[in-house]
C-alpha cells in the first residue's frame, strides 16, 4: 500500500508539467516587486505609529531622519562615513576576488599550493578592510548625535 502511493505520487510529480526549473519568471518578479512595496508600506506605517507615540510631527521626523541618512551616507560629491566605509570595502573585496581568480588560474584544483594562495588573497583582504573601520564611530556618534537633537527640536503632532 506504501509502495503504491509512493508510485502514484512520483508519477504525478514527473507529469507534471509545473516543475521548479519552469517557474514563470514575470510571475516571480511581480511577487517580488509586490513584497517589496509591502514592506515599504509597513515600514511607512511603522514610523507613523513610532512618532505619535513619541509625540512628535510625522514631518518634522522624516526631515530628521533624512538629515541623518545624509550625515551617514552623504552623496557623490560628499560621501558620509558609512558610504566611505562600504567604498573602501568593495575595493578590497575587488582585490580580493582578482586574487583569488590569480590562484585559481596559476594552480590546479585541490592542492596544498591554490589554497595557501587562496588563505594569503583572505588575509589581505582581511587587512585590508581594517582601516575600512578606522576613524568613522566618532562621525556616526555626531550622526547620530544630531538626529537625536532634530528629533527633540520636532513640535508634537498637529502643531
Amino acid at each position: 500500500m506504501i509502495r503504491t502511493a509512493i508510485a502514484i505520487a512520483f508519477t504525478v510529480l514527473l507529469a507534471s508539467p509545473a516543475s521548479a526549473a519552469s517557474v514563470d519568471r514575470a510571475c516571480k518578479a511581480d511577487a517580488k516587486a509586490e513584497k517589496k512595496e509591502c514592506q515599504l508600506l509597513c515600514k511607512e506605517e511603522f514610523r507613523i505609529d513610532l512618532d505619535l507615540c513619541r509625540n512628535v510631527d510625522h514631518e518634522c521626523a522624516e526631515a530628521c531622519r533624512a538629515g541623518r541618512e545624509f550625515c551617514l551616507y552623504g552623496d557623490d560629491t560628499n560621501p558620509g562615513p558609512l558610504a566611505r566605509r562600504a567604498a573602501c570595502k568593495a575595493a578590497c573585496k575587488d582585490t580580493q576576488q582578482a586574487s583569488k581568480q590569480t590562484c585559481r588560474d596559476e594552480f590546479a584544483a585541490e592542492t596544498p599550493e591554490r589554497a595557501e594562495c587562496i588563505a594569503a588573497a583572505n588575509l589581505e583582504a582581511f587587512l585590508c578592510r581594517q582601516p575600512c573601520r578606522a576613524g568613522i564611530g566618532a562621525e556616526v556618534k555626531l550622526c547620530r548625535r544630531i538626529n537625536k537633537a532634530c528629533m527633540r527640536a520636532c513640535p508634537p503632532p498637529g502643531e
